[in-house]
């Protein structure tokens, strides 16, 4: 909400995909240990570390982005950046960001797979619910990626 009363223009999906990312976090927690965790558990690992590294470049971008913007005289170090990249770092972390939601959909095909044709005892209610959770998030990230993308590709246009 402060970004948006700061005048950014966030999407709505990014606020609901935190609360969903919430949702993740705390199936993934209760989760009891067994042979179906265990044989996530590497993948999610794996996941974890590639996001994180995928956050990073993001904020390095915007940082980036943000002093550019303030060294030309252009923004208050207060405000957010907008405007005004270089377009191959965009494009690096639009290939990044792709990547991870193919993860995400990676994540969740593991877990339907595990809960109904691995052959591994899978009977926790939090297996499908994972599985469902990153489906969501994977198919609104992607989607709403590809929608600004889309804008930004039509208002460069005119």
């Amino acid at each position: 909400m402060i970004l948006m009363n700061n005048g950014s223009r966030i999407k709505a999906w990014w606020l609901v995909h935190h609360y969903f990312s919430i949702v993740i976090a705390a199936v993934m927690l209760i989760w009891p240990p067994g042979k179906c965790y265990r044989a996530f558990k590497p993948n999610f690992l794996l996941f974890s570390c590639f996001l994180s590294l995928v956050m990073l470049l993001q904020f390095r971008y915007q940082k980036g982005k943000l002093y550019r913007q303030i060294a030309m005289g252009q923004k208050h170090h207060m405000s957010i950046s907008s405007e005004g990249s270089k377009v191959s770092k965009m494009s690096f972390l639009v290939v990044c960001l792709t990547l991870t939601y193919l993860f995400q959909l990676y994540n969740a095909y593991v877990l339907l797979w595990l809960h109904l044709w691995s052959g591994i005892e899978c009977q926790h209610w939090e297996v499908p619910v994972l599985a469902v959770l990153f489906l969501i998030i994977a198919v609104g990230n992607c989607s709403t990626l590809s929608s600004v993308i889309y804008g930004k590709s039509r208002k460069k246009q005119y």
